[in-house]
């Protein structure tokens, strides 16, 4: 009986005791994939920014050439609003540079964050 009870005593384990391994393969695998999804999520938010910088810039040479004081409507929110042509110009070459920001500080994360295909950043 007295050998039985020793040996229900517990061991310490590797883990709490001595040298500790690194991280298990699925830890490592996990990590990576979540990782690579950031980076696409961060590229294709990158790609709809590019769009809408194009489609500011398309409005903005399009109402370049519009009598200033000409009625023109915007969405504001998923409001509809009535403008006049010299106050939207303005807005939209502001939220093109914002964007335009937006964007570039975007690809500097992202390429923070690149993954190499030895698997280290």
């Amino acid at each position: 009986m007295a050998a039985n009870s020793s040996s229900t005593v517990s061991k310490p384990s590797n883990s709490t005791g001595g040298k500790q391994s690194g991280p298990s393969a699925e830890q490592v695998v996990a990590v990576f994939q979540r990782m690579r999804s950031e980076q696409r999520s961060m590229a294709s938010k990158a790609a709809e920014l590019e769009m809408e910088i194009n489609e500011h810039s398309l409005v903005i040479e399009t109402l370049k050439d519009v009598d200033p004081t000409r009625k023109c409507f915007r969405l504001v929110g998923g409001v509809l609003v009535e403008r006049t042509v010299k106050e939207v110009l303005p807005a939209l070459e502001s939220n093109k540079e914002q964007l335009a920001v937006a964007v570039l500080i975007g690809r500097d994360t992202a390429q923070g964050k690149k993954i190499r295909p030895n698997g280290s950043r």
